[in-house]
C-alpha cells in the first residue's frame, strides 16, 4: 500500500518538470514562513542528483530518502502538535534551510472567481476596508504562486493583493481554534471544473471522450471559425455605432447584440486539466486538513457537473494519498445565468447530490447573499468565507456548539389538502427572516403544473396548504428559480424572497421534491 502511495505521487512528476539536480531543491510550496498541517504525516518532496541521500528534519521530527533514477526524492516526517516557529533542514550533499516554520491548520482553497477575487476588488463593501486595515495575523500564512504570496504573514501590507475568501475563511478559523492557519490558493478567474480534473483522468470518463471527439470534430471547427467571424462583423457594427452615437446622429439605432454562442461550442470549448497540470499538481501532495471549493459559475447548465465533481474529489484524495479528505463548497449564489429560470435550481441540487455521493462533504447555503439580478461576483465575501469557516468547523473539528447548515428538507407527508414537511437541521425550530408570510413555496398536482402555495412554521416543520386549483398536491418546491424575488435589471428585491431560515438565520436550501420520492 505504502509503494502504491508513492507510485500515485511519482505520476504527477512530469507536470513538475522532472530534471536531474546537481543540489537539493524543493518545490515553490516549500518555503521559509510555511505552515505545515499538524496531527498528520508531513510529505516533504523534491530532487537532487540520483541514489544521494537527503535528510529532513523539523523540531523532533526527521527522515531519510534517496533520490531515485531520476532526482526524484519524498519522505513523510511523522505527525507534529500545533506550534513553531522551528527551522527545517534539508540535506544532502548540500543544506537547505527553511526558517519561521509554523505548524498548524492547512487548508487548500480552489476554484474560480468567487474565490481567487483578492480583497481589494470589494473594499468598497461595507466594512471590508477596515478588515484590511486591521489584518495584523502573523501567524496566518498565505500561500498563493499566482499572486506572489510566498507564506506571506498576514498584514495590512499583504493582504489586499490576496483571495477574499481564503482570507476570512482562514481568519475565522483562526480566531476559533487558536493555532496557526495557513492557507494554499489555487484558482482561477473563470475556470471550469473539467479545468481542475487531470487529463488522463478526463479520458477515461464518458462525458471527457465526448468532449474530446467533439472538439476534434470538423463540424466543431467549422461552428468556431464562423463564431469568429461573428464576432469580427458585430466587432465592427458596434464600433460603428459608438462613433454614431459620439457625433449625435439622431438615426444610430439600438446598440448591436452579439448573437449567443452556439450550444456546440459553449458545452465543449472548455480547456481540460491544464489548471491541474500548472496550478494544482506542483503542490500535491502537501499535507492539508481539507479542501475549500467555489466553482460552478461556468458549468451551470451542465447535466453532468455532479459527475464531474466527483470525479474530482476522488482523483484529489486518490492523489493526496490521505483518504476522504474533508470537502467544503458553496452553494453558488442566486444569479440571471440563463434564460431558463430553473437551471440555477438544477445546478443547486447537483451540488448537494454529489456531496451526499462523496461522504466527508458539504455544501455552504447562499441563497441569501449577493445581487442576483446583476452580480455573478457577490460582494459580501466575508460571509462566504465564515460559512465556509463554521462549516469545517462543525463537520472537520468536531464542534457541535456551531451551526454551519440551513435546513435542509427531509420529509413530506399530506395531511388532508395539505403537505406537512420536515428538515435536517431545524431541531431549535424555524422562523421567516423578515418576520413575513413565508414566500416561494409551489405545489403541483397530478398534471405537474406548479402554482403558488401559502406556507406555514409548526415547530420544526412547515405546513404547505394546497393551491386553490390543486385539491390534492403530489409534489412541492421552495425557493425553484436561478433569482426568486429579484427581476432583471433591477437592483434590490421586487417582491418576497426567500425566507425560510433556521434558529441561527441560515437559509433553507432551495429543493424540489414528489410524494413518490
Amino acid at each position: 500500500k505504502h509503494m502504491k502511495k508513492h507510485l500515485t505521487w511519482l505520476a504527477l512528476l512530469p507536470a513538475l518538470a522532472l530534471t536531474a539536480h546537481a543540489e537539493v531543491t524543493l518545490p515553490d510550496v516549500f518555503a521559509s514562513g510555511m505552515v505545515l498541517q499538524r496531527e498528520v504525516p508531513v510529505a516533504v518532496w523534491g530532487f537532487a542528483n540520483p541514489g544521494e541521500k537527503v535528510r529532513v528534519a523539523i523540531a523532533d521530527a526527521s527522515a531519510e530518502a534517496v533520490a531515485g533514477t531520476n532526482g526524484a526524492w519524498r519522505v513523510d516526517l511523522p505527525a507534529m502538535p500545533a506550534g513553531g516557529p522551528h527551522t527545517m533542514t534539508v540535506a544532502g550533499k548540500n543544506t537547505v534551510q527553511l526558517k519561521d516554520v509554523l505548524v498548524g491548520e492547512v487548508w487548500l482553497c480552489s476554484g474560480q472567481s468567487n474565490m481567487s477575487h483578492p480583497i481589494k476588488f470589494y473594499d468598497i463593501h461595507p466594512g471590508v476596508k477596515e478588515d484590511i486595515a486591521a489584518a495584523d495575523f502573523p501567524t496566518l500564512r498565505l500561500y498563493c504562486k499566482q499572486t506572489g504570496h510566498r507564506w506571506a504573514p498576514c498584514s495590512p501590507a499583504t493582504l489586499p493583493d490576496f483571495s477574499a475568501v481564503p482570507f476570512y475563511f482562514g481568519r475565522e478559523l483562526l480566531r476559533e481554534l487558536d493555532v496557526p492557519v495557513g492557507l494554499v490558493v489555487c484558482a482561477q478567474i473563470g475556470s471550469a471544473i473539467e479545468q481542475w480534473i487531470p487529463m488522463d483522468e478526463i479520458e477515461k470518463s464518458d462525458w471527457g471522450r465526448k468532449m474530446i471527439e467533439v472538439q476534434a470534430s470538423e463540424a466543431f471547427k467549422a461552428a468556431q471559425l464562423e463564431l469568429r467571424r461573428e464576432n469580427e462583423a458585430w466587432t465592427k457594427k458596434r464600433q460603428m455605432w459608438e462613433m454614431s452615437v459620439a457625433v449625435g446622429m439622431e438615426d444610430s439605432g439600438q446598440v448591436p447584440l452579439r448573437k449567443p454562442v452556439p450550444a456546440l461550442i459553449a458545452r465543449n470549448q472548455r480547456q481540460l486539466g491544464n489548471l491541474f497540470s500548472s496550478s494544482l499538481a506542483p503542490v500535491i501532495p502537501y499535507s492539508v486538513r481539507g479542501f475549500a471549493w467555489y466553482q460552478g459559475e461556468a458549468n451551470v447548465g451542465d447535466a453532468d457537473y455532479a459527475e464531474k465533481l466527483e470525479l474530482m474529489v476522488a482523483t484529489w484524495r486518490r492523489l493526496w494519498g490521505r483518504g476522504a479528505i474533508p470537502f467544503h463548497s458553496v452553494q453558488i449564489a442566486p444569479c440571471g445565468y440563463k434564460a431558463d429560470f430553473f437551471v440555477l435550481p438544477d445546478f443547486w441540487e447537483q451540488q448537494m447530490r454529489a456531496a451526499k455521493a462523496m461522504g466527508a462533504s458539504w455544501v455552504v447555503p447562499s441563497i441569501d447573499i449577493g445581487e442576483p439580478t446583476f452580480n455573478i461576483h457577490p460582494p459580501n465575501k466575508r460571509e462566504f468565507g465564515r460559512r465556509l469557516a463554521r462549516s469545517a468547523l462543525a463537520n472537520t473539528y468536531g464542534r457541535k456548539d456551531v451551526a454551519w447548515s440551513g435546513p435542509v428538507f427531509k420529509s413530506a407527508a399530506r395531511e388532508g389538502s395539505a403537505l406537512r414537511l420536515q428538515f435536517h437541521h431545524a431541531d431549535d425550530g424555524l422562523a421567516a427572516s423578515d418576520g413575513q408570510p413565508l414566500a416561494w413555496f409551489e405545489v403541483a398536482g397530478k398534471d405537474g403544473k406548479f402554482a403558488s402555495a401559502s406556507a406555514m412554521i409548526e415547530g420544526d416543520a412547515v405546513v404547505v396548504s394546497g393551491a386553490p386549483a390543486i385539491a390534492e398536491p403530489v409534489a412541492v418546491r421552495y425557493a425553484w428559480r436561478q433569482t426568486p424575488g429579484y427581476t432583471a435589471g433591477v437592483f434590490g428585491p421586487t417582491g418576497p424572497v426567500p425566507n425560510l431560515v433556521n434558529s441561527a438565520g441560515l437559509p433553507a436550501y432551495p429543493f424540489q421534491t414528489s410524494l413518490s420520492h
